[in-house]
């Protein structure tokens, strides 16, 4: 099991809108550069195909993150001044470097 891959795929959901919908798009190869063991790999991708929010935030609390912070720290969290960067092409800085989740802890699928 890695601990630290499951964090940087949380983290990454946390901090980028766009990484639920490629995740719902082809999870496996999208999870596939965090080392997860199967079951973390499962669990992600069940609850991303099922939308279901509350066990997403149930997983990173488990790992000691603080799912309402409006950005999570630590390693492989992506900067502020990134997620400005990383706007869907054509887009360049108009989109928008809010977390994934809402001041409520609510994924906000894109």
């Amino acid at each position: 099991m890695s601990e630290r891959g499951f964090i940087l795929a949380l983290q990454r959901f946390h901090d980028d809108p766009g990484f639920f919908d490629r995740v719902k798009d082809d999870p496996q190869s999208t999870l596939g550069i965090y080392d997860l063991d199967e079951d973390q790999c499962d669990a992600l991708i069940d609850a991303v195909v099922h939308n279901d929010n509350e066990e997403i935030v149930k997983m990173a609390s488990a790992v000691g993150m603080d799912w309402r912070a409006s950005h999570v720290s630590g390693v492989g969290a992506l900067p502020d001044e990134e997620t400005v960067k990383r706007g869907p092409s054509g887009q360049g800085n108009a989109y928008n470097p809010a977390p994934a989740s809402d001041s409520s802890g609510e994924l906000r699928p894109t």
